[in-house]
């Protein structure tokens, strides 16, 4: 029996093990004088994309597939609706990353800023505005012009805004101020509330899970793919879910 760990050096595995993998639960006092603890959104996405069972299956962008709807990124809410801000900010093609809201150069000459990413048939694709040079008194400038019908794939992309900023003077067109800035994505997420059954009026708990919208549907419902959020038998749901915005943020 000597080698049957002490459970002192289990302890200690055990917390090298939580600070490596774990999750941190957050306190927090409601604003109806509640305490409750919530779980670490932030880390349970990250441990989602480090995930190999997971991260591939992941979509991270809306999905224009017509008349077709079987996937929570081809619906029309995730694909027109969800404001830019909270969408994925960045494509990388090739070995470029084009950011949203920055000024790209595309293979035929023309220039635009990328302002929303979307996949169609396979393929990702921008929406943008168009970018030109005109000339006032003051010199060349940029003007924007802001239209909605403009879609660009992937492949006509050439140049990111880096590279715009470090050969304008080789291609001879003005140099590029900061139009606007990139914005920062979020993933999203299925939420559910769970209130227990039970017999006893103090068994009962209001709880917040959650599992990633960019899983297909064979996927979602597996066990490793439903998070645990935050429970509690005092704490009313609203209450609760102001702490889960809180982090979102």
């Amino acid at each position: 029996m000597d080698d049957v760990p002490f459970v002192k050096s289990m302890q200690a595995v055990n917390s090298t093990i939580q600070k490596m993998c774990g999750i941190d639960s957050h306190m927090y006092n409601g604003k109806l004088g509640h305490h409750y603890f919530v779980n670490d959104l932030g880390q349970i996405i990250a441990q989602e994309y480090g995930n190999p069972r997971v991260q591939p299956h992941l979509s991270e962008y809306p999905e224009d597939s017509g008349p077709e709807l079987s996937e929570a990124q081809q619906g029309s809410h995730w694909l027109h609706e969800i404001p830019n801000k909270q969408m994925t900010p960045m494509a990388c093609i090739g070995n470029q990353d084009y950011f949203i809201y920055k000024p790209a150069m595309l293979r035929d000459g023309c220039f635009c800023i990328p302002f929303r990413w979307f996949m169609r048939r396979g393929i990702l694709y921008a929406k943008c505005w168009d970018l030109h040079i005109v000339t006032t008194d003051s010199g060349s400038v940029w003007q924007v012009v802001t239209c909605k019908g403009l879609e660009v794939s992937q492949d006509d992309l050439l140049k990111n805004f880096l590279d715009l900023q470090s050969d304008h003077l080789h291609y001879g067109y003005a140099l590029f101020s900061d139009v606007l800035n990139p914005r920062t994505g979020e993933i999203l997420q299925w939420t559910f509330t769970n209130p227990a059954e039970g017999n006893h009026w103090w068994n009962e708990h209001n709880s917040f899970l959650f599992m990633p919208a960019g899983l297909p549907w064979e996927e979602i419902h597996k066990e490793y793919n439903i998070h645990f959020l935050c429970t509690s038998n005092i704490a009313p749901l609203l209450e609760m879910l102001d702490s889960v915005v809180a982090q979102l943020e």
